[in-house]
C-alpha cells in the first residue's frame, strides 16, 4: 500500500499542470496527508517511504516558495 500511494502521489507531483498557487495548495495538502498517514498508520515509522515522500514534498514547496518571494522581492 506505500508504494501504491507513494506512486500516485509522484506521479500527480510530475503530471499535474502548472497552476500556480493551486499547484502550491494541492501539493502542500498532499505532503501533509502522506505525512499523516505515515505517522497514523506505519508500525515502524522510519522505515516508510511515506514519511520521507511527505517530509520531502513539503521541503521542497517551503524552499520553491522562499525562492519565488525573493525573486518577486528583486522585481
Amino acid at each position: 500500500m506505500d508504494l501504491v500511494i507513494t506512486l500516485i502521489a509522484v506521479l500527480l507531483f510530475f503530471l499535474w499542470p502548472h497552476l500556480g498557487q493551486v499547484r502550491f495548495i494541492i501539493l502542500l495538502f498532499l505532503g501533509l496527508g502522506v505525512l499523516f498517514i505515515a505517522l497514523i498508520f506505519a508500525p515502524i515509522l522510519l522505515l516508510s517511504p511515506l514519511f520521507y515522500l511527505g517530509l520531502a514534498i513539503l521541503i521542497v514547496l517551503i524552499f520553491y516558495k522562499g525562492l519565488s518571494k525573493g525573486k518577486k522581492e528583486q522585481g
